[in-house]
C-alpha cells in the first residue's frame, strides 16, 4: 500500500485532495501509509487508531461497564474492511484508504464528543446540527452526517423537528457541494452523498464494503442501546471476531505475490527464490516473479522446471489483468525498458500516480543514459536526493 501511494508535501498535491468533499481523510490517510514502509509501524499506528476510535465511541456515548465492550465492534468491522483487501490494492484509485475510513468514523465520534461536553444542555442542537453538517463535510465527507443523525434522534424534545432539520441538511450541503465545480473539480454528482468512501474502487462490487457499512450503522446504534446486558455486550463482541476471522482474505498466494513484490524492491532474489518454493499451486504472477529471481542469479535455464509451476486464478472479485499486476518489473528485468516506461504511464493514467512507478521510471531513464530525467523522478518526493 505504500508503494502504491505518494505522499508531496506541495500546494498543488494538496489542491488534488481537497477537491472534492472529504478530501481532507485522504490527505492524512497518505501522509500516515508512508510509515507502512515499516510493516510493524504501519500495524502499530492502525492498531493505535481502531483503539482510539473504540475510547471515543465509549466516551462520547457514555458506555457504562455492562456496554464498554460494544465499543469496539466499530473497529473490529473496520479491520474486517482492510483485512478483505485483495489484488485491487494494485489498482487503486482511492488516496489513503488504509486509513481514511478510520479517520472518517473518528472525526464523527469527535464531533459528537464536542457536543456532549458543550452543546446538549440548551437550545443549541438545531444550530449544531447545522453548522457541523455544512462545516465538516467539506473536509471529512458523508461522516459529517453522523453527528448530525445522532443529534436528530438523542433529542429528548422536538424530536421531529431535529429530525427533519438533519434530514434537510444532509441532503442540501452534498447538493450544495455538487453545484460549486469551481472548488469542487473532481466531484461527481453521481456519487455525491458517499463522499469521502471509497465508492471508486468499489462501483460493480459493492459487496466489499459492506463491513464499513456495518462499521457506521454500528457507530449509529451504539449510543441508543441504553439496557443492553453484560452477556449481550460479550455476544455481540464475540460475533463480530468471528465474522473477522470468517471473512479475511486468507489467500496465501495473495501474500506470497505481496512478499515477492517486497522482495524485488529490495533486489532480495533469494527470499523470492525461497517463497517460490513454499506454494504447489503459484499464479502466474509468482511463476514470472520466480522466473526473473531465476534469470538474475544466472540460472534460469537450469532450475526454471525444479520450482511449482501452475496458473492459478487471483482470488479477487475484480476484474484485473496481471499485466497491472507485475509488467513493470517483468519488462523492466527483461530489458524492455521503454515498454516498461509506456505501460507505467498508461497505468498512472489510467489509476494513480505512486512511488512505485516513479522508481521503475528512474531506472528505466538511467539505463537509457537519461539522468536529468531521472533526477527528476528521483527528487518528486524529495528535493535534497
Amino acid at each position: 500500500m505504500e508503494q502504491y501511494s505518494l505522499f508531496v508535501w506541495d500546494l498543488e498535491q494538496f489542491s488534488v485532495f481537497m477537491d472534492q468533499p472529504g478530501g481532507f481523510l485522504a490527505l492524512v490517510g497518505t501522509f500516515l501509509t508512508q510509515f507502512c514502509h515499516f510493516p510493524s509501524l504501519g500495524a502499530l499506528f492502525i492498531a493505535f487508531f481502531l483503539w482510539l476510535l473504540a475510547f471515543l465511541i465509549r466516551t462520547a456515548f457514555r458506555l457504562g461497564e455492562s456496554r464498554w465492550l460494544i465499543s469496539f465492534i466499530p473497529s473490529i468491522f473496520l479491520l474486517l474492511f482492510i483485512c478483505r483487501l485483495d489484488y485491487s490494492v494494485f489498482i487503486l484509485k482511492t488516496y489513503g484508504m488504509l486509513f481514511s475510513q478510520i479517520l472518517g468514523l473518528i472525526s464523527a465520534v469527535s464531533i459528537i464528543f464536542i457536543y456532549r461536553k458543550w452543546f446538549e444542555s440548551g437550545n443549541h442542537q438545531i444550530i449544531f446540527i447545522l453548522s457541523s453538517v455544512f462545516v465538516f463535510f467539506p473536509i471529512i465527507g458523508i461522516y459529517a452526517m453522523i453527528p448530525a443523525v445522532f443529534v436528530a434522534l438523542d433529542r429528548k424534545d422536538k424530536k421531529v423537528v431535529s429530525f427533519l432539520a438533519a434530514v434537510i441538511i444532509c441532503i442540501c450541503a452534498p447538493l450544495l457541494c455538487s453545484f460549486l465545480p469551481d472548488i469542487y473539480q473532481r466531484i461527481n454528482r453521481k456519487y455525491v452523498f458517499m463522499a469521502g468512501l471509497p465508492y471508486m474502487e468499489f462501483q460493480d462490487n459493492i459487496i466489499c464494503m459492506i463491513p464499513l457499512f456495518l462499521a457506521i450503522l454500528s457507530t449509529i446504534i451504539i449510543p441508543f442501546t441504553k439496557k443492553v446486558s453484560l452477556r449481550f455486550s460479550v455476544l455481540s463482541l464475540t460475533v463480530s471476531v468471528v465474522l473477522l476471522f470468517a471473512f479475511t482474505n486468507w489467500d496465501y498466494n495473495f501474500k506470497t505475490v505481496l512478499s515477492m513484490e517486497r522482495a524485488i524492491c529490495c533486489n532480495d532474489w533469494n527470499a523470492i527464490l525461497r517463497l517460490a518454493n513454499q506454494q504447489q499451486q503459484p499464479t502466474r504472477v509468482q511463476v514470472l516473479y520466480r522466473n526473473i529471481a531465476l534469470f538474475q542469479k544466472g540460472r534460469l535455464t537450469e532450475d526454471m522446471f525444479k520450482y511449482p509451476d501452475g496458473s492459478a486464478s487471483l482470488r479477487t472479485r475484480s476484474i484485473i489483468p496481471i499485466s497491472y499486476i507485475c509488467a513493470a518489473p517483468v519488462l523492466h528485468y527483461c530489458g524492455m525498458v521503454n515498454s516498461c516506461d509506456r505501460l507505467v504511464m498508461e497505468t498512472s493514467a489510467s489509476f494513480s500516480k505512486n512511488i512505485y512507478f516513479y522508481k521503475y521510471q528512474a531506472r528505466n531513464a538511467m539505463l537509457r543514459g537519461e539522468y536529468e530525467l531521472a533526477r527528476k523522478y528521483i527528487t518528486i518526493v524529495s528535493r535534497n536526493w
